[in-house]
This record gives structure tokens, C-alpha cells and sequence, in this order.
């Protein structure tokens, strides 16, 4: 679980969907569902949502750099 954008976890996500990307797209494969899993797997749909809630409560400010840094990995994935 990634638990702020400063951990090396966060790093290492970003990196592992941008070269998922690129395998994926030379092998042809329309969606990336193995990046979305990732996403998953390091609580990114849990970033948006208040404590109270059983999210992570990220600022906004952080989801922004978040979000910018992810989406120069994988622009669809994160989109979605």
C-alpha cells in the first residue's frame, strides 16, 4: 500500500507501468488490465477517499502530483 507520492514504493509503480506500457502496446494488447491491477495492489482507488470512509485521504495536492506522475507512465490507465 502506497501511503504517499515521497515513498520509493510510489517510484517503483510508476516505473513498472511505464514499461508495462510500452510492453504491452508492442505486443498488441488493446487494455493493460495487469496495470490496473497494479493500481490495485498499491491502493491508488483508495488515495481519493476520506479516512472516515476507509480511503487513504490524500490532499488534493497530492493526488494532482500523483495523478501527473502516473500518467506519464500510463496515460490511460491512469484516466481510468
Amino acid at each position: 500500500m502506497i501511503e504517499n507520492i515521497n515513498q520509493p514504493k510510489f517510484e517503483t509503480l510508476c516505473q513498472e507501468m511505464a514499461e508495462d506500457c510500452k510492453t504491452l502496446n508492442a505486443a498488441g494488447v488493446a487494455w493493460p488490465g495487469q496495470q490496473l491491477d497494479r493500481m490495485k495492489q498499491a491502493g491508488v482507488y483508495r488515495w481519493f477517499l476520506p479516512v472516515q470512509q476507509g480511503g487513504a485521504g490524500w490532499s488534493n495536492h497530492d493526488l494532482t502530483l500523483a495523478y501527473l506522475k502516473m500518467s506519464q507512465a500510463c496515460l490511460a490507465s491512469t484516466f481510468v
